[in-house]
């Protein structure tokens, strides 16, 4: 069994998850079911990243926002239209 990640690696497992939910986010980076020590944890890898994290859905993007709710991507037919 693998330790759990600890700051910038922490970071950057918990962001791209974040839109599955905070319990799998908490597994796939290490903490299994203890969500509360994931937090903590959390909350220190982005104080020392200079980052304010006031809640775990600070993680997802706006980008990931849109894909979950189902929004309409934009992009051209091929690339030769670009």
């Amino acid at each position: 069994m693998t330790s759990p990640l600890k700051g910038t690696e922490l970071v950057a497992c918990a962001k791209p998850n974040a839109n599955q939910g905070l319990a799998i986010a908490a597994e796939r980076c290490g903490y299994g079911k203890d969500t509360d020590t994931f937090m903590a944890e959390l909350h220190q890898a982005c104080k020392e990243m200079g980052v304010d994290l006031n809640d775990f859905n600070d993680l997802i993007t706006e980008q990931q926002r849109v894909k979950k709710l189902g929004g309409v991507e934009i992009a051209p037919d091929s690339q030769g239209s670009l």
